[in-house]
């Protein structure tokens, strides 16, 4: 048979010291492995933020360049006269000469014969919407200041649905 081992007690100081490496070893490798993580993470995630910031400062730029050209377009209607920024909104519905400028005096003239001085309008806007604020829209304004009326409402017809609008004619359109 074998003779036991005797057992020997360790040292506090032994133990402390073993338990305070132990400690160290796990900071440094945890440490180590959040550096790692964040550096891929960073790799990751760098391409698409610059990405993500070229294409922002491509939609400034678009931006800006709208900005100017509306800002163009506004000096340019405030020089005009009224006459000449309802010729200019009639002039693409082919209603600022002839015939068609005719017919739109016509339709003025009936519009101011009519009593009273409010005017709602109900619009038939069923089919593409995009005639309707690119062409619609402006005559109508100028149809409504021509009048000498004031704009008590306007109703939209769209695709069976009525909606009536009030307010000043900025929030109607």
């Amino acid at each position: 048979m074998k003779d036991r081992r005797k057992f020997t007690y360790t040292n506090v100081h032994e133990s402390f010291s073993d338990v305070a490496l132990l400690m160290l070893a796990t900071f440094i490798f945890l440490l180590v492995t959040i550096l790692i993580t964040s550096k891929v993470a960073e790799e990751d995630q760098l391409p698409k933020l610059k990405e993500k910031v070229a294409k922002l400062e491509e939609k400034l730029e678009m931006s800006g360049a709208d900005m100017e050209r509306l800002i163009g377009e506004l000096d340019e209607m405030a020089n005009m006269d009224s006459e000449s920024q309802m010729n200019k909104v009639l002039e693409p519905a082919g209603l600022d000469e002839g015939e068609g400028r005719k017919d739109f005096e016509i339709f003025i003239k009936g519009l101011k014969k009519i009593p009273g001085k409010e005017l709602h309008l109900v619009i038939d806007a069923t089919g593409s919407m995009h005639g309707a604020s690119h062409f619609l829209i402006p005559i109508l304004r100028v149809i409504v200041t021509r009048s000498g009326k004031h704009l008590d409402a306007v109703t939209w017809f769209s695709d069976g649905i009525a909606k009536t609008y009030t307010g000043s004619m900025g929030e109607m359109w």
